[in-house]
């Protein structure tokens, strides 16, 4: 901020280029950092058609549904994650075998992510996400 002093008067003035200096320089930081952040993603594979789809359903993999934050539901009986994690050690499974992950309307994002890292734990990658089949 300058003062001058005109006719015994204090002028005050504002000078801009600093402020469109700084303004600058925060753009291409903020730049730079948008472009440096790496997202963790989950890969999902979806059934391009109808018959690529029964083919998946006629062979045998697991198929685990999600109703609830604590309640799926594997091979016919309703159980908790910790229980899941169980049966997951339980039956030391393929890491090729496919895994169908069905969600409910009302199962929360929350719970579907966390079967997916235990899934992803126990090395089951092949899996794909639709709907509960009614």
């Amino acid at each position: 901020m300058n003062l001058t002093h005109a006719n015994g008067k204090v002028k005050r003035t504002i000078s801009l280029a600093p402020l469109v200096d700084i303004v600058f320089i925060l753009l291409i930081f903020f730049v730079l950092e948008s472009t440096l952040n790496v997202f963790n993603e989950v890969k999902v594979d979806f059934p391009a058609t109808r018959e690529a789809s029964n083919r998946s359903e006629s062979v045998s993999g697991l198929s685990v549904q999600v109703f609830g934050l604590q309640r799926v539901w594997v091979s016919g009986r309703t159980m908790t994650m910790e229980q899941f994690r169980s049966y997951l050690d339980e039956n030391d499974l393929s890491r090729s075998i496919p895994v169908r992950l069905e969600l409910s309307g009302e199962a929360p994002v929350q719970a579907a992510v966390f079967v997916l890292d235990i899934l992803q734990e126990y090395g089951l990658n092949n899996i794909s996400l639709g709907p509960v089949r009614e």
